[in-house]
């Protein structure tokens, strides 16, 4: 919905769909939604297809945990910015904090964050829109 005042960050591969198919559906809701794409897998054509399409960012699995919550920091930024504009936050809105849209996250993925080893504090989320 064009008020979610979250963002999305996925992966571009993925059972199905992938990560692109998640971009241009989320643009298609609402085209200012910062969604940032991660790989393990990507090339400089890859990257450049996620920023020419619309992706807030495209990182490079693994990556620093402090690298990911620069930019999803950006992103919620952003994010919070056009709700502004918008007049859809309200005083107090918490970007990012909306649990109803948030399915579930996958631990199995926390090991990318740091090479591989160890706890991450970043978990992904998958949308309930989708």
């Amino acid at each position: 919905a064009r008020e979610f005042q979250g963002v999305i960050l996925s992966d571009i591969r993925m059972p199905g769909r992938d990560g692109f198919h998640l971009l241009n559906y989320a643009h298609a809701v609402d085209e200012d939604l910062p969604v940032v794409l991660l790989t393990g897998e990507g090339d400089i054509p890859m990257a450049v297809a996620a920023m020419e399409q619309g992706a807030f960012d495209f990182l490079e699995k693994p990556c620093a945990p402090a690298d990911l919550v620069a930019v999803l920091e950006r992103a919620l930024e952003a994010r919070r910015a056009v709700l502004e504009r918008r007049g859809a936050a309200g005083p107090g809105a918490q970007a990012g904090r909306d649990g109803d849209r948030v399915a579930g996250h996958r631990p199995a993925g926390e090991r990318h964050f740091k090479g591989g080893r160890g706890h991450s504090p970043v978990f992904g989320a998958v949308a309930q829109t989708l």
